[in-house]
């Protein structure tokens, strides 16, 4: 009986392992510079347990189903932005996308009654920069 809760207990591990972390295989992050015309705006999602699942991120005309430690950028004309995804409820941030500025929206995802749940937020300032040096591109 010890060795089978042994094995139990080694199969649900391996099976944690193999689904947190990256499932991500794109190029490392690579800086995009604003310009004195248009603003940089990236979404990114941190390594996390939800590997295998990807939620679809939607900003202006721009969408894109990060997996976890994806990110996308977007280089934009100054105006309203609204990014937001949908999986049993709905999450969105708004902003005003200037010419010359960064900005960076996160993705994190949870587990939900039905199913894996996403929602969007801005970081805390210095967050962003740093917390996405890890990513690839989605």
């Amino acid at each position: 009986m010890g060795g089978n809760v042994t094995r139990f207990i080694a199969a649900i591990l391996a099976i944690i392992t193999l689904a947190a972390g990256c499932s991500v295989q794109g190029p490392g992050y690579e800086q995009v510079s604003p310009s004195p015309q248009k603003g940089v705006v990236y979404l990114y999602r941190t390594p996390d347990l939800f590997g295998f699942t990807r939620g679809t991120v939607d900003c202006g005309d721009h969408s894109v189903a990060l997996g976890s430690g994806g990110y996308s950028s977007m280089v934009l004309d100054r105006q309203a932005l609204t990014c937001s995804v949908v999986t049993n409820g709905n999450s969105s941030v708004e902003f005003l996308v200037q010419p010359g500025q960064v900005y960076y929206v996160r993705e994190r995802s949870f587990w939900g009654f039905l199913g894996p749940r996403f929602y969007v937020e801005i970081p805390d300032t210095g967050d962003g920069p740093e917390q996405i040096r890890e990513c690839k591109l989605s």
